[in-house]
């Protein structure tokens, strides 16, 4: 139940690539729609051994997933693959402030 909690507490890249996988499961079984639009391109790249896993991220999938690689994968392989069929790159980045209000008076 808490995978991903015991995952990232253990640092283990095995319990987070299952806790994905089960969280994509049960995407899977609220709709197919919301993986449908990457599940061709992320299975041809699962098949070959280059992704671990996958999950389509923000509301509703967000047109925007994130993905685990293989280790012995090269990431620019990866996203050029990718990038042939129109996809974009995001790197990730930590973002240290979050989202910040100013309030001002006028």
């Amino acid at each position: 139940l808490l995978l991903m909690a015991k995952a990232i507490e253990q640092e283990s890249s095995d319990n987070l690539v299952k806790a994905m996988q089960l969280n994509s499961l049960g995407v899977d079984q609220l709709g197919t729609e919301f993986h449908d639009p990457f599940r061709l391109n992320m299975s041809e790249l699962t098949d070959e051994g280059k992704i671990l896993t996958w999950k389509a991220m923000g509301a509703g999938g967000g047109g925007v997933i994130g993905v685990i690689l293989d280790e012995k994968a090269d990431s620019k392989e990866v996203i050029g693959q990718l990038e042939e069929v129109g996809w974009s790159n995001i790197p990730w980045n930590i973002d240290f402030e979050g989202v910040t209000r100013t309030e001002v008076n006028f």
